[in-house]
This record gives structure tokens, sequence and C-alpha cells, in this order.
């Protein structure tokens, strides 16, 4: 026992560095003669963002990343909407339903969530109920703010580019269903609205051209920096590879820690809002920032 009395030390280390490891031991052990237990900083700042969100909290503000862009999504009373559908393994049974999901964010800070989900026909990529879960989600966002939103930008995954006519053409008119449902207008004017492709399944990578725009790491054993080959987390790219007559971009919001980083491919198909190329691009981007369970960015969007 030293002489506060204690009789045990919980130390939290600001990163997993063998130098400051060893010194707290030495003075612990050699000196003091309590007992340690050593955890990382980053770690319980993992489990503190968890905790921070159950109790109805917010980790982070889109205010904070990008300067304008999420002042003026607030000032539209702007809602997230998220869409996929997870399909049964190879291996089940035969018959087998897909379950499909929608979130959407409750707040202005875009830090809360709700979501809907059920079962319909194995296999199939359209969500059958989707107006009927809008039509909750939108209910319960009014419940919370008293008001209905102005905007709703709606992140669709799990979609393939011929299928893209097929969400214009089932999905987004039970979405309007539901925004009718609620007694709001549709239009310019009134609710606008927006629907953006997320693709992953596509073999688009990126090489930096540059020693400055490689990512780089701290090896702990060496203490010499070295780099990964990939971009810095924050590249967009909107020309010469993608569409002509689209509107589709690219984004490596995420740190390639092991391997080649595969940069996330957003296609909007639908587009009523008034915010420009570079505001939507930031926004995306941003959002890669928002995932309530990890310390850095992530590679899709978390909505």
């Amino acid at each position: 026992m030293d002489k506060t009395g204690a009789l045990f030390a919980f130390i939290l280390l600001p990163s997993n560095n063998p130098g400051i490891y060893a010194a707290v031991k030495r003075v612990a052990d050699l000196k003091l003669g309590i007992h340690t237990v050593c955890a990382e900083g980053g770690f319980f700042a993992n489990l503190a963002l968890k905790i921070n969100m159950k109790l109805g909290g917010t980790n982070n503000g889109l205010e904070s990343i990008i300067s304008g862009v999420g002042e003026m999504l607030k000032s539209e009373d702007t809602m997230l909407v998220g869409c996929d559908v997870t399909h049964p393994s190879p291996g089940c049974m035969e018959g087998a339903p897909s379950v499909a999901s929608v979130i959407a964010s409750m707040d202005k800070h875009f830090g809360q969530y709700i979501t809907r989900m059920g079962m319909q026909h194995g296999k199939k990529e359209m969500i059958e109920n989707l107006q009927k879960y809008m039509k909750s989600l939108l209910d319960l966002y009014y419940n919370r703010n008293k008001k209905y939103p102005k905007q709703i930008i709606v992140y669709r995954d799990g979609v393939s580019e011929g299928q893209y006519p097929i969400v214009l053409e089932e999905e987004l008119p039970q979405i309007k269903a539901a925004i009718k449902e609620c007694g709001i207008h549709i239009g310019i004017q009134a609710c606008k609205l927006a629907i953006v492709i997320v693709g992953k399944r596509h073999h688009t990578c990126m090489y930096p051209t540059h020693t400055y725009q490689l990512d780089g790491y701290l090896d702990l054993k060496t203490r010499e920096k070295k780099t990964t080959g990939n971009f810095k987390p924050g590249l967009i790219v909107d020309k010469r590879i993608t569409s002509t007559y689209g509107f589709d971009f690219y984004v490596q919001a995420h740190k390639g820690i092991q391997g080649t980083a595969r940069p996330t491919h957003y296609i909007v198909i639908y587009n009523q809002l008034s915010l420009t190329v570079d505001n939507i691009q930031g926004f995306t981007h941003a959002l890669c920032y928002q995932f309530g369970r990890s310390t850095r960015s992530v590679s899709i969007i978390f909505v």
C-alpha cells in the first residue's frame, strides 16, 4: 500500500506504447508497491461512445466536420433514411425469407436512430412493405420533434446497377405514398426527397501518385513511420472514372489498415435537394464519422 492508501490502480494509456507501459509498471511495482491494470485509452473511448448513444446522447455533430452544411441540414429538418435487405445465406432451407430493414434519424444532430424491419419473400431485393415502415418512422419523427421533416435523404444499399430503375419504379412510389399518408406535400416547395445508392461490390481502387497523399502509421516496434500504400482518409473522386451524364462519386473515408482500401461508390438516382454537389459529397463523407461504435471513420456510411 502506498502513502495514499491505494491498493489498486487502473491506468488508461494514451496508446499501445511499450515504453509507457514499462514505466508505469516500474513505478507501481518497485516504488509504490500497488497492483496496476493498464488499458489503452482507445478501448474505453469506444465503450464511452456506446454508453453515450444508449443513454440518448450524441457522439459527434456534423456541424463540427463540414462547415455550413450541418447547420443547413438542421435548419431544413432533415431526416436520414437507410434501407437494405439481407438474404438467406447458402445452405439455408428452401423458401427461407429475406429480412428488410429501414432505419431513420430522429434528431437534428443525426445521432439517434430508430429502425423498422420485417420478413419478406426470399431473395427479393426490393422492400415490399417500405410504405408501412416509412409511415411508422415519419410518425415517430413527428412525435419526437412535433413536426415532420422538410427533407428526406435515403441511402439505399445492396442494389445492383441493373436495379436502379426498379428502385425508382417500386420503392420511390412507396416512399412518396408514406409521405402523403402523413399529410405532407411532396415537391421542391414542400418535402424534398433524394435517393442515393450505396455501391460496395465493385473493383475500382485508387492509388496515390505523390508521397504527400500516402497514408502512414507508426511502427511501435521499430519506431519508424511506414506507409500503407493507400490514400489518406477523405479521398473523393467525381471526375474521369465516374458517369458522364449521371451524378455519382467515390469516397474513401476510412483508413486502410490492411491491404488496399476500396472506396465506396455513391450514385444519386433521384434528387430534389437544393444542396450543391460539394455539399452532398461532403455530407456523405462526414456521415462515415458518425458511426456510434467506432472512434475512427468507417468505409461506408452507417445509416
